[in-house]
């Protein structure tokens, strides 16, 4: 596999024919990914060619050895043009090429000008129009993927879930605190009984680009047939550490949540039934829990809450929610609010 990089990106797209000869291009490498090379390439005068590069590495960029297989790039592939299919036109990227010799592919880029909605969040700026869909895109697939067979068969492989989530989320926080080992146990036994759809499990703020209030989502190379239940609770789990962050203002972080799980409902629980849709919302609130504790003390842990008070209460709202199988939003924001309160109360937090 040639690798590729901010140096040498332009001369391989020239060189393969994918860009003429003669347009003169920079290229710069994107923030944010762990697990992957990801370079904005654009022409350098107005009017020409714009796209992402993205090429797969074997080790992610964290602290702990954590490697996965360069072939999950094709993994995101499949799971991008089923996204495709589903969603709005402009909310997911164009695929461009695949080049299967080195493991990347090209994709459109989100307009000049786009922001990351994690950004926005841990700014402190809120807006109700961009979790409102957040929540019915998220819907929008899980609904489009329902019992779909065709998903079914091309997202069958479980594997690269299991090397980017199981293991580095649920297992390693079971191995670091093995008197709670049962709780995970009991989450990835789940998620692997209620295979019902195609799920993300990457979806969160920082895969949400925004552009005059509309969404683009990236980074599907997690995708799999499983239980959109992982999508609910590692959304989620992103916004209510938020929430703990923006603490003693809190406030407009869990409005979001509301507008979310509104927006969610509307589009998805009409779509399955209602019987389904609440046995689905108790197992995302369970991985929530998990999801919220495995940001702390697994692989990829949160880098925005340093305060050992509020990750202290992060650990213990997770651990009373899987405690008492706690099964609607509403039982969590209660659990929620009774850690808040007293970091709400202090002033040298």
């Amino acid at each position: 596999m040639r690798t590729i990089d901010e140096t040498n990106v332009c001369h391989y797209l020239r060189e393969t024919s994918r860009i003429p000869a003669d347009v003169p291009l920079r290229a710069r490498r994107l923030a944010g990914g762990v697990s992957n090379e990801v370079l904005l390439v654009e022409a350098a005068g107005p009017g020409g060619p714009r796209m992402v590069v993205k090429q797969a590495r074997e080790r992610l960029r964290v602290a702990d050895d954590w490697r996965c297989t360069v072939e999950r790039i094709w993994r995101e592939t499949e799971t991008l043009r089923l996204c495709q299919r589903f969603a709005t036109p402009g909310q997911t990227p164009a695929l461009l090429f695949e080049d299967r010799d080195h493991y990347l592919f090209a994709m459109s880029a989100a307009p000049a000008g786009h922001h990351v909605w994690r950004d926005d969040l841990l700014r402190g700026q809120f807006d109700s129009q961009v979790a409102t869909a957040a929540g019915a895109l998220l819907a929008t697939l899980h609904a489009g993927g329902w019992h779909n067979d065709e998903v079914a068969e091309r997202l069958a492989d479980r594997a690269i879930f299991w090397q980017l989530r199981i293991e580095p989320y649920y297992q390693t926080v079971a191995q670091r605190h093995p008197g709670d080992a049962a709780f995970f146990s009991r989450l990835t036994d789940s998620l692997d009984t209620h295979c019902c759809s195609l799920v993300h499990a990457d979806y969160s703020p920082k895969n949400l680009l925004v552009y005059q209030r509309q969404i683009m989502l990236v980074d599907y190379e997690t995708g799999h047939w499983g239980d959109p239940a992982f999508d609910i609770g590692f959304f989620l789990s992103h916004l209510v550490l938020k929430a703990f962050y923006h603490a003693p203002s809190p406030g407009p972080m869990l409005a979001l949540v509301a507008d979310f799980w509104t927006a969610y409902a509307a589009a998805l629980r009409p779509a399955i039934g209602a019987n389904e849709y609440a046995a689905l919302v108790a197992r995302g609130v369970q991985n929530l829990a998990g999801c919220l504790w495995a940001r702390l003390d697994a692989k990829s842990p949160v880098d925005y809450l340093a305060s050992e008070s509020r990750r202290g209460g992060v650990r213990r709202l997770a651990r009373r929610v899987l405690v008492n199988e706690v099964a609607t939003w509403p039982q969590f924001a209660e659990l929620l609010a009774i850690e808040l309160e007293p970091i709400c109360a202090k002033t040298d937090d």
